[in-house]
């Protein structure tokens, strides 16, 4: 199960557009309507800041975006009290430690099962969600780490 981030929605389509690589959006769509992927609320907010093609794809999904609970809030001060420079360099909408919390969230409910948070963050920075990740024992992996652990797309 994966949670993915902004960063590797904006990175797919840029450089996977729908237009041109339309097996690859399916794919991504059905992952989407199989509950496979998920991402938080505010990574639909900071998609639609934008003016591209994922502004319309994103408020055309229903059960992608997941609102934020208790759970997860209780999760992003924890990640807010270990690591105060994640979310000093947060934007005012910031998905990243919600994208976290969910995966985190959802792992424990679901009796150990894996979530793995999908981002295009760089592994070494001790201050991104890789590392945050690592903090909750989380895996992190970028958008074609993703492709490769589904066989491809």
């Amino acid at each position: 199960m994966y949670v993915i981030d902004t960063s590797s929605l904006i990175e797919l389509n840029r450089h996977y557009r729908r237009q041109t690589f339309g097996s690859v959006w399916e794919r991504l769509d059905g992952l989407i309507a199989s509950g496979v992927l998920i991402a938080p609320r505010e990574v639909r907010v900071e998609l639609t800041e934008g003016d591209d093609a994922l502004v319309p794809w994103a408020r055309g999904l229903a059960g992608f975006f997941v609102d934020p609970d208790d759970d997860q809030g209780n999760v992003v001060a924890d990640i807010h009290s270990r690591f105060p420079k994640f979310i000093e360099l947060m934007k005012p909408h910031d998905a990243d430690p919600w994208c976290i919390a969910l995966a985190v969230v959802r792992a424990r409910s679901a009796s150990g099962a894996p979530w793995i948070v999908v981002n295009q963050e760089r592994v070494t920075h001790p201050h991104k969600m890789p590392a945050v990740c690592r903090e909750f024992s989380m895996t992190s992996m970028r958008l074609l780490d993703f492709f490769d652990a589904l066989g491809g797309f």
